[in-house]
Order: C-alpha cells, then structure tokens, then sequence
C-alpha cells in the first residue's frame, strides 16, 4: 500500500473543506469580513451563531486562504473575495445551501440510495423533485 495514495484518496473524499466553504457562502462570511475584517464574537451575535463554532471554522478557512487572521479578527483575503455575493461568477448559487444548486449538491449523499434503488436522491432528501423545489 502506497501511503501517498491513501493520503491523495482521503483528500479527495473529505467533506471538511467543501462544507466550509458552503457554510462561509451560506452564512455570507467573505462579504461581512471584508476591508478590515470583524472579531469572532461580533459577527458570531450579528449571525446568531456559536463564537467556538464560528473560531473553528475561521480557522480552517485561514488555513485555505479564503480568510486571514488580523490582530483579534479576521478578514477577507483577495483569493476569499471569489466567493463573495458580488463576484458574478457562479458559485454562490452552486456553493449557498440555500440555493438551487447548493442543494442539488447535498443530494449527493443520496448517491448510495439512487444507485441501489435507481430512484432520485434529490426527492428522497427534499421530499420532492429538483424541479418542483426550484418553483418553490
């Protein structure tokens, strides 16, 4: 067993990575930490979330790039502005958990039900097809 391979296959099979960055989407993290950025404990009040919660997930985005660490807070980094609601490139309807395609992307983890089954894993999530959720 190659342990490069073991670690290139645990990469590509991680969800820590792709849930932080449709939660910091979801949560509009890089639109309210840009310019000079804000403390933990006030943009944890102003979104009614956990301060540790928030610290952790700060953290592992620092880590990414997406956000940087400044004194007591953290700001957007240019790479984090991709993300940003006025970037116009996509990806906060494909990352928003809110949006059509950030729940399109969720049904994945129906994927072992459609493949055993061969029904949707979209309705089986959502209660309802892609299309009719999208109308509402």
């Amino acid at each position: 067993m190659n342990d490069l391979n073991v670690a290139a296959i645990r990469n590509l099979a991680g969800l820590a990575t792709p849930m932080a960055l449709r939660v910091a989407v979801t949560l509009g993290l890089t639109d309210r930490l840009r310019g000079d950025g804000a403390a933990v404990e006030q943009v944890a009040t102003e979104l009614k979330v956990s301060p540790v919660a928030l610290e952790l997930l700060l953290g592992h985005l620092a880590a990414l790039g997406i956000v940087e660490r400044v004194s007591t807070s953290y700001r957007t980094t240019v790479y984090g502005a991709t993300l940003c609601s006025d970037a116009d490139n996509g990806l906060t309807n494909f990352l928003h958990l809110d949006m059509a395609g950030g729940r399109s992307e969720l049904a994945f983890v129906e994927l072992l039900h459609s493949i055993t089954t061969g029904e949707a894993g979209y309705s089986r999530r959502y209660g309802q097809d892609f299309w009719a959720d999208l109308d509402d």
